[in-house]
């Protein structure tokens, strides 16, 4: 009863500060996607005709259930919650089995308080979903260790060919399940193989998916290094509001945001770094099963996201290497729990310390909102006039007008074809505004780097006049006059 209670109440914990604000902040550009590829008929759906997110359709299809109850922000990232939530008891167990009662209980606690899961519970994306199903799956590979039935062997294809279903790196991880099934039951082996040959057959709609529309290109090169992994282990402990914001990392001068943030980044990196060093050190000395279990899981979602950035044109991202994140949670919690139990409560207090701090700054703190284009195209609905135009300076920011409609003509710039949406040469576009004598709203989002889009305004400038309208947490609009047009006033 003790346990149960325990579990309850960390869980409850987790569901409060999912649901909190959930709706405050606007979708960001990839929430738009989602609203977009879940939107239409079920084949729609299905044949992802909407859009190529580069994913198979099965997290859609569950958001294109809710869209039924509504479409506000808090509707569409309801799913989120709920996979989140339920992955808090499906960690407690796996932990309990594989090390013991206490590390579970840290486990489970850490957790439903961090930042970094937070922000995915809170986000309109399959990541929450993905770590329900992959904890889910290995749950059910324990329990038919232990109690094999019909039903369990095909509860467990079924939710572990939905890893995949979810996401593509999802393949790690059922590779990594592959693995550890033949290891920690060789007697079994082929028994294994033969339910995880019902696994296949079970993922074969989203290899079709695949192949029927290929993923797109997202980077126009190769790129990993290992500043990556150790981005990757700093969110994993803070998550992505304390220090460098994911808008500042991104900017030319992200070394000195990364400067001035020494003061949070490096202790926090000695704290939860030495803690898993202890943990993995406790786990070598009394658990070493586990251990080899945490690692092979580890390595292969992370060698996954390295090895896809490497050779494909997908950028490495923290988000593909998020299987990775139970691992180091589990491992966190036996570092926590090595030490005796006075410096145990310390450690566990500087812990939830941190994570405090990095959620109010994830609630509270506009410098790591997510892009608040509901605020933007709001104010240009405003102030807008007969005859305006709204240019995006970057193409795939356009999907948030599927979401917010800004009601005006939407151009794309520079020249990638985006489907409804027409494009324009900055040539053509300093025609237009000198022959119209139109005005024109500027829509820059997600500038990053060297993005065409960057240069825009400054070009502009340099023949019309140009007003800085609106910014705010990863937008700016600004409004482009012609240089016959009279000057106007925005309150």
């Amino acid at each position: 009863m003790r346990l149960l209670l325990t579990v309850a109440a960390t869980t409850s914990m987790a569901l409060a500060l999912r649901l909190l604000l959930l709706g405050a902040q606007s979708l960001w550009v990839d929430e738009a996607v989602t609203f977009v590829s879940s939107s239409g008929s079920l084949h729609d759906v299905i044949a992802r005709t909407a859009a190529n997110s580069n994913i198979p359709p099965l997290y859609y299809l569950v958001v294109h259930g809710f869209l039924h109850i509504g479409r506000s922000e808090f509707i569409l990232r309801l799913p989120s919650v709920m996979f989140a939530v339920a992955s808090i008891p499906l960690l407690h167990d796996v932990t309990r089995r594989w090390i013991g009662k206490t590390e579970a209980a840290y486990a489970a606690a850490f957790l439903a308080l961090s930042p970094f899961h937070v922000w995915y519970s809170q986000d309109a994306r399959p990541y929450s979903m993905l770590l329900f199903l992959a904890l889910a799956s290995l749950y059910l590979l324990e329990k038919l260790r232990s109690e094999p039935t019909r039903f369990r062997v095909i509860l467990f294809a079924v939710t572990t060919a939905s890893v995949f279903l979810c996401q593509t790196v999802g393949l790690a991880f059922i590779g990594f399940l592959f693995t550890y099934a033949l290891l920690s039951d060789p007697v079994h082996r082929t028994v294994w193989m033969k339910r995880f040959a019902i696994v296949a057959l079970f993922a074969v709609p989203g290899v079709v998916s695949l192949i029927g529309l290929p993923p797109r290109a997202s980077a126009p090169e190769r790129v990993f290094s290992l500043q990556d992994l150790a981005y990757t282990a700093y969110a994993f402990s803070a998550g992505y509001s304390l220090g460098p914001s994911t808008t500042e990392l991104h900017q030319p001068d992200a070394a000195e945001f990364v400067r001035r943030a020494l003061p949070w980044i490096v202790p926090v990196a000695l704290l939860f770094g030495g803690l898993v060093v202890c943990g993995i050190a406790r786990l070598a000395r009394e658990h070493r099963a586990a251990l080899l279990a945490l690692s092979l899981w580890a390595v292969s979602a992370l060698g996954f996201a390295a090895i896809g950035a490497l050779a494909t044109e997908h950028p490495y991202n923290v988000r593909y290497a998020i299987l990775a994140f139970p691992p180091f949670i589990v491992v966190l919690s036996a570092g926590v729990t090595s030490f005796r139990v006075s410096v145990r409560r310390i450690a566990a207090a500087v812990v939830a310390v941190v994570f405090v701090t990095a959620l109010s700054n994830y609630y509270r703190n506009e410098r790591y909102f997510k892009e608040d284009h509901r605020d933007a195209v709001e104010h240009i609905r405003m102030h807008a006039e007969p005859g305006d135009m709204v240019l995006v300076t970057v193409p795939y920011v356009s999907s948030v007008f599927s979401y917010y409609d800004v009601g005006l003509p939407t151009l794309v710039y520079p020249l990638h074809p985006t489907p409804g949406v027409d494009s324009d040469s900055l040539d053509e576009l300093l025609e237009r505004l000198a022959v119209s004598g139109d005005r024109m709203w500027i829509y820059e989002s997600r500038t990053f780097g060297r993005a065409p889009g960057a240069d825009l305004i400054p070009a502009l400038s340099a023949r019309f006049r140009v007003d800085m309208s609106y910014e705010g947490p990863g937008v700016k609009v600004a409004l482009v006059f012609p240089e016959e047009h009279p000057p106007t006033t925005l309150e």
